[in-house]
């Protein structure tokens, strides 16, 4: 059996489906024990849900789902099933994850194979493909580190909850970009200070607010340069855009070019593997790697931080700003529809 699924951005996948009733119950067993040791929270209370209507599954994610934490099933304000790439979830080394997993799915194969034709020959064999694959699906349960997972499901229904707001919600859109561009001044600003040894100067304040403001619009949010430009021009004046033509990347590409439109700004002058190193520093490599990619990733870290982490090992931030943002993203919980799924097994 295969489930055929379509992520947020419209990219197609495909994976084997190959639980067992029982191997799915133990999964969701090992969940519940590894929420038993957290502090009750609106993130534990989050995933406890999600578990209890089998709305989480967990596998390998090939091609360009590689690199994510995971991905959702969704239509509009219906969420249906969290998808969670496994190798990110190991609880010591990713690459056994994928090998336990390909060797599950042999297996699957060859017992596809062997009940073709029934004899006494293929029953033996079926019956001894049966205690690898037991063996092998206890291998795979054991190599997950659980409190990561958790994690991991929260991770995705932030990023889940954040794009809804942006699909359905202009009002709430501003302030969460509002939110995020504070969050991102103050992360800037704290790397800033520790590679010079001394603050941003207070003169320079307004333009770097003008820079990162613009920045979030162009880069995260995805508006072209004139329309972010004249959303700068009324927040800030005319004087704003006389500001970002100083530079050539008003059309930003990669995170890195905020680095660059402060240096051709005069705000600073880091170089941009100084700006990176720093960068890891503060969000540890999987942070900083996730909040390149799209604002609904940036939400995703800095709401998910608020809570005891694993995934990502982030040094104190500012809690009064993370925890606004998450507030507001979860205030649309109310507007979502949560889908109980069936268990999906395989005999």
């Amino acid at each position: 059996m295969r489930l055929y699924f379509k992520d947020e951005n419209s990219n197609f996948a495909e994976i084997k489906i190959h639980y067992p009733v029982n191997v799915f119950e133990e999964f969701q067993r090992r969940m519940l024990l590894a929420l038993q040791k957290h502090k009750s929270s609106r993130k534990t209370k989050i995933v406890y849900e999600l578990i209890q209507k089998n709305m989480v599954d967990i596998h390998v994610l090939v091609g360009s789902f590689e690199h994510q934490f995971g991905i959702n099933m969704s239509s509009g304000n219906k969420l249906f099933l969290i998808i969670l790439n496994a190798p990110k979830f190991a609880d010591y080394a990713s690459d056994k994850i994928i090998y336990y997993y390909n060797m599950i799915n042999k297996s699957r194969e060859k017992l596809d194979q062997e009940r073709k034709i029934i004899t006494d020959h293929q029953i033996y064999n079926i019956n001894k493909i049966k205690i690898e694959l037991e063996k092998l699906y206890e291998q795979w349960l054991d190599a997950f580190d659980y409190s990561k997972v958790i994690d991991g499901i929260y991770l995705e229904f932030i990023r889940y909850l954040s794009r809804v707001i942006f699909l359905t919600n202009p009002k709430s859109t501003k302030k969460v970009l509002a939110y995020s561009s504070d969050i991102l001044k103050e992360l800037v600003k704290k790397i800033y200070k520790d590679a010079t040894k001394s603050p941003i100067d207070e003169s320079l304040n307004r333009n770097f607010d003008i820079i990162v403001d613009y920045f979030m619009l162009n880069y995260y949010y995805g508006d072209i340069s004139t329309t972010a430009l004249k959303k700068i021009e009324m927040a800030y004046g005319k004087e704003a855009s006389e500001l970002l033509k100083k530079t050539k990347n008003l059309n930003t590409q990669e995170f890195d070019d905020l680095v660059t439109i402060l240096f051709d700004t005069d705000i600073f002058k880091i170089q941009k593997n100084t700006f990176d190193m720093y960068l890891r520093k503060y969000l540890s490599i999987d942070g900083a790697k996730t909040i390149k990619t799209t604002l609904q990733d940036f939400i995703g870290v800095f709401c998910t931080i608020n809570h005891k982490n694993i995934i990502f090992n982030v040094l104190p931030f500012d809690e009064e700003k993370t925890f606004r943002l998450e507030e507001y993203i979860l205030n649309e919980k109310s507007k979502i529809i949560l889908i109980p799924q069936k268990k999906l097994f395989v005999d």
